[in-house]
């Protein structure tokens, strides 16, 4: 269940979010608005019309409701932004070990250390090309991409193989050996965070009182003045739920976390590449 949902999510992020706030509102506010007005004329052609006290408590309800909603989805949107900004830390701290690491082995001045920088160089790589795309799918991001693998597996060799012959070359090589450790700590951590996202039971509940809301709209004699309560009710629930969509999850949509800040030091420490 969790993963369908998951799934769901990844495929409305496709889309750009302005196109998700205009499809979430709309749906919810033509749900509120128009289907209380064919349920109302189809009851009337039955002889079947509601009560204006059943009409009014409907109406109540639905803003109660509405209250309700608002306040847990609200919620949400702070969690979702959490997690955001936990992604955004860990790439950072990625990018800052990677510049680090690349310092230390240029600092060293030693062929066996100094010639690690180009596989440094194409483990970034590997990052950006080949594991970024993974992380909207938390299924195949679990394990990363293999290429990031090989890549590390070549630098970690090839540090590890290092004898340092004085105190100087000893300190090298120990910041070398630390600073590895954290690419490993940080990577595992960003991969962590790609299954980060709201529970399937948040969305299971959102889609009950949604339900229950349009509903109680059916009960709710449809003229001019509680249409227009109805939509308001529908627009204000919808941007909020449409915000949650986009925030979910953190390596998805236009708001995902990007690799810039690797993407920035790769540059700053090699080139254009």
């Amino acid at each position: 269940m969790q993963a369908t949902f998951r799934d769901i999510i990844v495929f409305i992020h496709e889309f750009p979010n302005t196109y998700i706030m205009i499809s979430v509102v709309g749906t919810l506010m033509g749900l509120m608005v128009i289907l209380p007005v064919i349920v109302y004329r189809i009851l009337r052609v039955f002889g079947i019309s509601g009560s204006e006290q059943v009409s009014s408590g409907a109406m109540d309800a639905s803003k109660a409701i509405s209250g309700f909603a608002a306040l847990v989805i609200s919620f949400c949107i702070l969690e979702a932004q959490t997690n955001l900004r936990k992604a955004e830390d860990s790439i950072s701290r990625e990018a800052s070990a990677i510049l680090n690491l690349d310092r230390v082995l240029l600092r060293s001045e030693e062929p066996a250390l100094v010639n690690l920088r180009p596989m440094l160089l194409a483990y970034g790589r590997a990052i950006i090309d080949h594991e970024w795309s993974l992380l909207a799918h938390p299924i195949h991001a679990s394990h990363g991409a293999p290429e990031a693998d090989t890549s590390f597996t070549a630098l970690s060799r090839g540090i590890f193989a290092f004898r340092p012959h004085n105190e100087f070359q000893a300190e090298m090589f120990r910041e070398a050996i630390a600073l590895s450790r954290q690419l490993v700590d940080t990577r595992e951590e960003r991969l962590s965070y790609a299954e980060l996202g709201l529970p399937s039971l948040f969305w299971a509940t959102t889609a009950l009182i949604c339900v229950l809301m349009v509903f109680l709209s059916c009960l709710v004699a449809p003229n001019s003045s509680r249409r227009t309560e109805l939509a308001g009710i529908g627009a204000a629930i919808g941007l909020l739920l449409a915000l949650v969509i986009i925030l979910d999850l953190p390596f998805s949509g236009e708001t995902a976390a990007t690799p810039t800040a690797i993407e920035r030091v790769l540059t700053y420490r090699f080139g254009p590449t």
